[in-house]
């Protein structure tokens, strides 16, 4: 009699081994003759940008992307990654009495798009809570109590609303006097064209050592509004109007 023989396969798993150095991300174990491509995920290390993966710890040759399908054989894959220099934001003497004067918790300044920034004895990412590009961005996100740094400069915006009680917004000229007949004023943060609102969930609010220009206004948008104080800001705005009970305060 005739005998039929069928030879029967099982894949042979691979590992497939990482070293992150500090990144954290998620790669298969194992792969086998049968896998699909693998695409190598790319690690976030904070602080750090990420170079490739490689099979060596010196990092020679090209990186690898993939495990090809079809591949075969155990894989040892090496992150490499190169510290971001942080961008060191130069400090005028306003800035730095200033900053020490009013203790911020968030700033501005239009450089602040990506990356991370050192002001003073700190480090920074933007996005993260502390530094923005743009005025309403920080006055968007800001929490009772916070106090915005906002850096020589010019910004516009045609409306922001200040949300939450005891907001301070505080430029370079922070406690230097505006109400003298020449004043001797540092560079300015420059609201030009914008409108500011504050309501009754933004008691306490204070604007101190800012410029205030083109049509740009202070607008108290509901009633029962208290402790609003505009402190050592100069005003060389045309057409500006100022609502309601406004206290006027210079120091």
């Amino acid at each position: 009699a005739t005998t039929a023989l069928y030879a029967k396969y099982t894949p042979v798993d691979y590992t497939i081994t990482v070293e992150k150095n500090g990144g954290t991300c998620t790669i298969p174990a194992t792969y086998n003759i049968e896998s699909a491509t693998i695409t190598l995920p790319t690690p976030v290390y904070e602080g750090y940008e990420f170079d490739g993966w490689y099979n060596n710890t010196r990092f020679n040759g090209d990186a690898i992307t993939t495990i090809p399908a079809g591949s075969t054989g155990n894989v040892k894959l090496f992150a490499k990654f190169s510290q971001i220099a942080p961008i060191v934001v130069e400090l005028s003497a306003a800035d730095t009495a200033a900053i020490a004067a009013s203790n911020p918790t968030k700033y501005v300044n239009a450089i602040f798009t990506n990356g991370y920034y050192t002001i003073g004895e700190n480090t920074y990412k933007a996005g993260e809570g502390v530094i923005y590009s743009t005025l309403q961005d920080a006055i968007g996100a800001a929490s009772a109590n916070d106090v915005i740094y906002i850096f020589a400069g010019t910004y516009t915006v045609d409306s922001v609303t200040v949300g939450k009680a005891n907001v301070k917004l505080v430029g370079p000229n922070y406690n230097v006097n505006a109400n003298a007949e020449t004043p001797t004023r540092n560079a300015e943060a420059i609201l030009k064209d914008t409108r500011v609102n504050v309501n009754n969930t933004s008691n306490g609010t204070e604007f101190n050592g800012l410029k205030f220009t083109g049509t740009s206004c202070i607008v108290i948008a509901t009633t029962n509004v208290t402790g609003l104080k505009v402190a050592n800001c100069y005003f060389d705005a045309k057409g500006r109007t100022l609502y309601s009970n406004l206290e006027v305060i210079y120091l």
